[in-house]
């Protein structure tokens, strides 16, 4: 039985077409700017956020209808909780979107806490902190900044930053998604931003999913400068936080290796990816038969062996994105809107995170995608979350806090 599970699951690797992964148009609504601040974060086109679960593995004949069985057997029990060490576990908290009030950010942080999750990862964007000109900044964003980072610390939790979005007085209003006329300018806004936290945030990402013009309209190129101006720019705002490359949507080693070649290797600490599985309900050990499928989690060592090539082989990788979403499936969904069952969330969660340390060792943060459940109306983007939406405690959170308790 294993060797024809193994067989199917090759087969499936096989059909996942590299040039045919996007993403849906759904927006997570990340980083509003202060002219949208009144309407809420819930809706839109432009966010960070839609990314990472609407990778388009190939559009293959085969469909499921329900929730499909696990067709690769969970592992022989790998390594210890996370008391005994190994990769650090967090999660997405969209702590900064204005559908939270400030009595459900402390409850929720409250929730992440109590899991013992060691990082959140908060988004925000440029365009918020400064929508209007550059030396102007938003008082209502920078208070909410504040009260975020430092609930989170409050409950010992460490804060990765994800920043992005281009107000339009650098880029002469061509769009939050696209990059400044001039990097400098976001190399002094990422200056601010780092001294302003200094001590209080440990790291900061450098956009989100950059690889995807859902959130990134600019070329590698672009993305290469902003990147080699940031680093240094952290760097004296806070010389001890670190800059993490912005994780593309899967184990992208095609645009990675881009970005090498466009030159920022040398302005970033940590290599990060986002490595959601396509289809979207594929187990975590689903092999990477070839070494050349970017959609699978385990594509993660042909992306060390390419940052050992260009001379990062002793950075370490983070996973600042991952997940799965858990709904029934009607048979008709595309590959990259499968979901798994409650059930199988949690123990996909589980066995990831057991996977990466018994076998990736250079992966050491893994952030799970995301806090609790949305409410779009899109059933694939709205059940990734750890807890429901009324933060009340979904299986994969409840055994979370069993596993990493020790």
């Amino acid at each position: 039985m294993v060797v024809i599970a193994l067989a199917l699951v090759a087969a499936s690797a096989l059909l996942v077409a590299p040039n045919s992964i996007g993403k849906s148009g759904s927006s997570r609504g990340e980083g509003l700017s202060a002219a949208a601040q009144p309407t809420g974060a819930t809706s839109g086109t432009s966010a960070v956020g839609r990314a990472a679960r609407w990778r388009r593995p190939a559009r293959t004949t085969t469909t499921t209808t329900g929730v499909p069985a696990d067709p690769i057997s969970p592992p022989t029990p790998l390594q210890p909780p996370a008391s005994a060490g190994g990769s650090a576990v967090g999660v997405q908290l969209h702590g900064m979107w204005n559908d939270y009030s400030d009595a459900q950010r402390l409850a929720v942080l409250d929730k992440i806490a109590a899991a013992h999750l060691r990082w959140v990862r908060i988004d925000m964007g440029w365009s918020s902190f400064q929508d209007r000109c550059r030396s102007c900044y938003n008082s209502w964003y920078m208070d909410r900044a504040n009260f975020v980072v430092d609930a989170a610390r409050q409950r010992g939790l460490k804060v990765l930053v994800t920043a992005w979005r281009t107000p339009g007085w650098a880029n002469g209003g061509a769009g939050e998604l696209a990059p400044p006329t001039n990097p400098a300018d976001f190399g002094s806004f990422m200056a601010w931003l780092a001294g302003r936290f200094r001590g209080r945030v440990s790291a900061y990402e450098i956009w989100n999913e950059p690889d995807s013009r859902d959130f990134f309209t600019g070329s590698v190129a672009q993305y290469a400068a902003l990147v080699r101006a940031a680093y240094p720019a952290v760097k004296s705002g806070d010389p001890d936080a670190r800059v993490v490359l912005g994780g593309p949507i899967n184990n992208n080693t095609d645009w990675l290796r881009s970005v090498y070649q466009a030159g920022a290797g040398g302005s970033f600490d940590v290599m990060a990816t986002h490595p959601y599985m396509g289809p979207s309900d594929l187990p975590p050990e689903t092999p990477d038969l070839r070494g050349d499928n970017i959609y699978l989690l385990t594509h993660v060592a042909a992306v060390h062996e390419l940052m050992r090539a260009n001379g990062d082989g002793d950075k370490p990788i983070w996973f600042t994105e991952m997940g799965w979403s858990s709904h029934p499936n009607d048979g008709g969904e595309a590959n990259w809107d499968r979901g798994v069952t409650p059930q199988q969330q949690a123990a996909y969660t589980i066995r990831a995170i057991q996977l990466v340390r018994s076998r990736y060792p250079y992966v050491t943060n893994m952030i799970l995608y995301n806090e609790r459940n949305r409410a779009t109306g899109d059933v694939q983007l709205d059940n990734y979350g750890i807890l429901h939406r009324d933060l009340s405690e979904k299986p994969v959170y409840t055994e979370l806090r069993s596993y990493l308790s020790g």
